[in-house]
């Protein structure tokens, strides 16, 4: 062999070395870092390291903040995929808390949950007014200051046993959806003025429960302590109302006639209509007032209003028979 080619050979085993060399330090490294990053990974996720130890629970006025503590607690007591701790603040999802949070309390309008590094938890909440009840086919309805059924009323709760609600029993009967926004705004406004407002200007009591004839109607029934009812629409200003109201009262209701009142209807905005029950106990008669004053004596028998109504009634029936029954030749000429 001569000296050319054995250089080359010995300059190929140093190269192979080399190579074997640096294979071996580089899956030694490549060991070494999984290693270090499987260790990261444990001491980050399933150590103490970033276990959530703290939550802090802001902006609650109704709710209790040892409930909210608990329903998050259990949220943390569990595992995502069945292996990672959710009380660990890398795997703890916010949305997932938030979501929880809103589906077990109703009263949540808002709820906003953010991380502090490294073991904390802040839960900002803004609650629902709980202004009034909303009832109907024997279910009664909490019901929010923006006309929304978010929750089944429990008469055994805190919250309604605390609270003097007003209750409005809807006779139409209609399903009330929870969730949904049943009444407007604007209605539960004026529903939440009436009482004081009658009280303050006129003096008159009235209960707390409430009645319309149906939700779409913009009605509002009261009944005074006294035992008579008053018709409001809602679509009226309240102030507007009983001015028309205090002027009636003083000019047209004496004492003998106030202990007689059944009702007195404020839905026409210029007139005010009223009925009396005799001493006997029977309808007697409604009378109509036309801007605060009393208009020409037109008092209208209830059972003659009736009566009037189902004549009209039928003869538009008759009528429309007619119609039909004269067409019918016409049409079978046609055809032929």
């Amino acid at each position: 062999m001569s000296k050319q080619q054995h250089h080359w050979a010995k300059k190929k085993k140093i190269e192979k070395h080399q190579k074997e060399q640096y294979n071996f330090l580089k899956t030694t490294f490549f060991v070494f870092l999984i290693m270090f990053l499987m260790i990261v990974f444990y001491v980050l996720i399933f150590s103490s390291v970033l276990k959530i130890a703290n939550i802090r629970v802001i902006g609650l006025s109704g709710l209790g903040n040892s409930e909210i503590q608990r329903s998050v607690e259990e949220y943390l007591s569990t595992r995502s995929f069945f292996v990672f701790p959710r009380n660990n603040l890398l795997v703890f999802q916010k949305k997932a808390v938030e979501d929880q949070l809103k589906e077990d309390f109703k009263k949540i309008r808002h709820v906003s949950v953010s991380k502090i590094f490294p073991d904390s938890v802040k839960i900002e909440i803004s609650e629902r007014d709980l202004l009034l009840l909303l009832c109907s086919r024997d279910e009664c309805f909490m019901i929010d200051e923006e006309g929304r059924a978010y929750k089944k009323a429990d008469f055994e709760s805190k919250n309604i046993k605390e609270n003097d609600l007003i209750q409005v029993f809807d006779l139409s009967e209609k399903e009330i959806s929870e969730g949904s926004y049943v009444l407007k705004k604007e209605y539960c406004d004026f529903v939440m003025s009436i009482k004081e407002e009658l009280h303050k200007k006129m003096g008159i009591v009235i209960s707390q429960k409430y009645e319309t004839s149906s939700r779409i109607a913009d009605e509002v029934i009261v009944k005074t302590s006294e035992g008579w009812k008053i018709y409001f629409d809602s679509q009226a200003p309240i102030d507007e109302s009983l001015r028309f109201f205090e002027t009636f009262f003083e000019k047209e209701i004496d004492q003998e006639k106030r202990s007689n009142l059944e009702y007195v209807d404020l839905r026409a905005r210029s007139k005010i209509f009223y009925k009396l029950v005799g001493e006997d106990g029977q309808d007697s008669e409604q009378q109509q007032v036309v801007d605060g004053e009393v208009s020409e004596q037109e008092v209208v028998s209830i059972e003659a209003v009736k009566q009037e109504a189902v004549i009209v009634e039928q003869e538009t029936k008759v009528s429309d028979k007619k119609k039909k029954e004269t067409n019918i030749p016409k049409e079978k000429e046609s055809s032929e």
